[in-house]
Order: C-alpha cells, then structure tokens, then sequence
C-alpha cells in the first residue's frame, strides 16, 4: 500500500514514469524504494529509481547492511583457504611486500646519505619514521605471503 502511494504520489509530482512501467519494490528498514522497470525486447531493464528518503540515507543502510554481514560471517583460518584463494592472496601479497620493502631499503639508503651531509632535522625524522613504517608495511605483505606459500607448497608438493 505504501509504495503504491510513493509511486502515485511522485506520478503526480511529475510525470517522470512512463505509463507502461511496471514497478517492483524493495523494502529495506524504514526506507522503501520504487524501480520502474520497462520492457522491450523481451528483457527487463531499470528505468526510474524513487526514493522515499534521500538516496545518501538508503545508501548508508545498504552500506550498513553489507558491512555486518561482512563482518558477522564465520571467520576461515589460512589452513581452510583453498589453494586459489592462497595463490589469489599470496601473489599480490608478495608484490606489494617487495615493492614497498624495495623502496624503504632505496630510499632509506639515500635518506642516510642526505642525512649525513645536512643534519639530523624533523623533516628528516618524520620521513625515517614514515620508512619505518612502509618497512613494516612490507614485512607484514611478504609474512602472509610466505604463510600462503608455505600452505601451497605443503598441500601440492610434499
């Protein structure tokens, strides 16, 4: 009943909604949204999205909504992966962690070198600092990449 009323009530607002739409409805919380959907060629496509409350609001809900099943699912240790999720984790995991430790070792070497010809200031702290932790960054990418290969190489070669 209500979205029937949302739908007729944003026809009169302005005539947006072609007369041949036919409309589906999700209801989410509190918000209740309208899609108009329009048929031609035997395929079925989105037309006209009404909103009873702005779009951020629905948007945040879903985003909520995603968000707590994400993080309510039951939780898989390494040893429960298969082996494309391991190689789909630990490759980009060993590309990131090299990269990042490449950097911090090349530009901590320079650091050294400019450090050592103009002093010791807060710029140049901050920046040691900041290659601490890209250098931690790194270790933590290439420890998980070492977990997923040690479990690949358990599983298929041993």
């Amino acid at each position: 009943m209500a979205v029937r009323s949302i739908l007729m009530r944003r026809r009169q607002d302005s005539q947006s909604i072609p007369a041949s739409a036919k409309s589906l409805w999700i209801k989410h919380a509190p918000a209740m949204v309208v899609i108009a959907m329009t048929e031609s060629n035997d395929q079925a496509r989105p037309t006209h999205l009404i909103c009873s409350q702005p779009h951020g609001v629905v948007a945040m809900k879903i985003l909520k909504a995603i968000s707590a099943v994400v993080r309510n699912r039951k939780k898989k240790t390494w040893a429960e992966l298969n082996d494309w999720a391991l190689i789909l984790i630990g490759l980009p995991s060993f590309a990131t962690g090299a990269y990042y430790l490449w950097v911090a070792k090349t530009v901590t070497e320079d650091m050294i070198i400019w450090s050592k010809q103009n002093g010791l200031t807060l710029e140049a702290v901050m920046v040691f600092a900041f290659l601490g932790v890209v250098a931690l960054s790194g270790l933590y990418f290439a420890t998980v990449a070492k977990r997923c290969y040690g479990l690949f190489v358990e599983r298929n070669f041993k």
